[in-house]
C-alpha cells in the first residue's frame, strides 16, 4: 500500500490541492517541497516510497533535480511520477526512456488523482516484486 509520497512542486496552489486530495482526504503521509533542493534536504529523513514532481522541470534541469533526489539513499530506486502540462511527445517519450513510472497530465482532476497514484504503486510493486518474494508495501 502506498503510504508515504515526497511531492516536488513550484505551485503553492497546486501543492495545496494535492495536499487536500491526498494528505486530508486519503491519510497519505505528505512531504511537500516547493523546490528539488528542499528535497534533497529532506527527503533521506522523511524515507518516501514514491516521488511525486512537477513536470515544469523534466528538462535537463529538472533531470538534473532528478538525478540530485535519486542519488539520496531513500530516494534511490523509487518510482517516479511527473505531473506535467509538457505533454510534447519528445518529452514524454524522454521521460519514459528514462524510467518515469507514470506522467499525470495538467490540468489533472484532483479526485483522480490517489486512484492514480496507486494503481501506478501497483503496477511498480508488480514489477520489482518477485513472484514468491515479499511485497513492497
Amino acid at each position: 500500500m502506498l503510504l508515504r509520497i515526497l511531492h516536488v512542486e513550484a505551485s503553492d496552489d497546486i501543492r495545496f490541492i494535492v495536499d487536500v486530495v491526498l494528505a486530508q482526504f486519503n491519510n497519505l503521509t505528505l512531504l511537500q517541497c516547493a523546490s528539488a533542493s528542499e528535497a534533497v534536504e529532506k527527503a533521506t529523513a522523511f524515507e518516501p516510497q514514491m516521488l511525486l514532481l512537477d513536470g515544469k522541470h523534466a528538462d535537463e534541469c529538472g533531470d538534473a533535480h532528478r538525478a540530485q533526489l535519486q542519488q539520496q539513499v531513500a530516494c534511490k530506486d523509487l518510482p517516479v511520477v511527473y505531473l506535467t502540462s509538457r505533454l510534447e511527445p519528445r518529452i514524454i517519450e524522454k521521460m519514459y526512456s528514462e524510467g518515469v513510472l507514470g506522467i499525470i497530465p495538467k490540468p489533472f482532476d484532483p479526485l483522480l488523482l490517489p486512484d492514480q497514484l496507486e494503481d501506478l504503486w501497483r503496477q511498480y510493486c508488480r514489477s520489482v516484486t518477485p513472484v514468491l518474494g515479499t511485497s513492497r508495501q
